[in-house]
């Protein structure tokens, strides 16, 4: 997310937005399986999309969050 990176104004805890949300995406990815919890990460490019934002169709989103979650249930054993 650049516009939110701001790379030139520091957290409270001194690093960059970036780095921040690069940390915490870690974290979440090391801490949440821990919990027994399945993380799932659907990205943006995962849709079709324009200048950024998601182009809706709601059968078709649906089918592609489907077939994420059943892919990464076939995965995980």
């Amino acid at each position: 997310m650049p516009f939110f990176d701001k790379p030139d104004r520091m957290t409270v805890s001194g690093v960059s937005r970036g780095e921040q949300r690069a940390l915490y995406d870690e974290r979440r990815r090391q801490l949440i399986p821990k919990q027994g919890i399945r993380l799932v990460i659907v990205t943006l490019d995962t849709f079709e999309s324009q200048r950024g934002k998601i182009i809706r169709s709601h059968d078709r989103d649906m089918a592609l969050v489907a077939k994420i979650l059943n892919d990464s249930t076939a995965t995980e054993g």
